[in-house]
């Protein structure tokens, strides 16, 4: 055997000597601290070496959860000023909303409870909601919407028939009137339908010779007006 074939064979045998060796030492680290702890610490060299955008790198996986509820508001009211209750989770500070038109400003508790009041609201239909804000951060989340009627004006009942104080020859009595739309209208604790007008009409039973019947109508706002009237009763023999 020449000294160039024995100088090629014990570079062969060399390299794999270092070959064996290396793979025992992979075997060995892979058992020692498991294959997802090389796979994680080649991926964080390979960041830590490749070039990353200003906007990558100012990328946060932080994200904000906050709530916001505001507690229910009557369908109508006959007051012009609403106290508005919630809770909030993140937002410390409120902002109240009347048809769209920011009228006031709150802080929230340190429990995120708060209160605000709304002191002029328009005749008829009414939208009030609330966004709650972050005094540190742009986030902003807004509360469900309502809905609110106002009427300040007092309702009305007209009796058109019968009269006060008038006899009746007969038993069945109808009883005539009009009052305001949305309005219900009992006689003597009977409901009665009152049209998209307002107008109504019943026939009452007279029962006895003095019959006091009360004619009551309530609209949604929680106005009430009564009427009270007084007939007399006498059959014809």
């Amino acid at each position: 055997m020449s000294r160039l074939t024995r100088h090629q064979s014990k570079q062969k045998n060399l390299k794999n000597i270092i070959l064996v060796f290396l793979s025992l030492l992979f075997a060995i680290a892979l058992s020692i601290v498991g294959f997802q702890s090389i796979i994680s610490s080649a991926v964080f060299v390979n960041n830590l070496f490749s070039p990353r955008s200003s906007d990558e790198a100012a990328t946060t996986d932080e994200k904000f959860y906050g709530s916001l509820t505001l507690d229910s508001l009557p369908v109508a009211t006959n007051s012009a000023e609403l106290i508005l209750t919630g809770q909030t989770v993140g937002f410390d500070i409120v902002d109240f909303y009347l048809n769209d038109e920011l009228v006031s400003t709150t802080k929230a508790t340190s429990k995120g409870l708060y209160t605000g009041e709304i002191t002029s609201l328009n005749n008829g239909d009414n939208t009030i909601f609330v966004i709650g804000k972050r005094s540190n951060g742009k986030e902003t989340k807004t509360s469900e919407e309502y809905n609110v009627i106002y009427k300040s004006d007092d309702l009305t009942l007209e009796i058109s028939e019968p009269q006060d104080g008038t006899t009746s020859k007969i038993a069945e009595l109808k009883i005539a009137g009009a009052t305001d739309r949305d309005t219900t209208v009992t006689i003597n604790r009977h409901p009665v339908v009152v049209d998209l007008q307002g107008d109504f009409d019943y026939v009452y039973r007279l029962k006895s010779e003095e019959n006091e019947i009360i004619i009551i109508a309530r609209d949604i706002t929680g106005n009430r007006k009564e009427k009270k009237l007084y007939i007399k009763f006498e059959p014809e023999n």
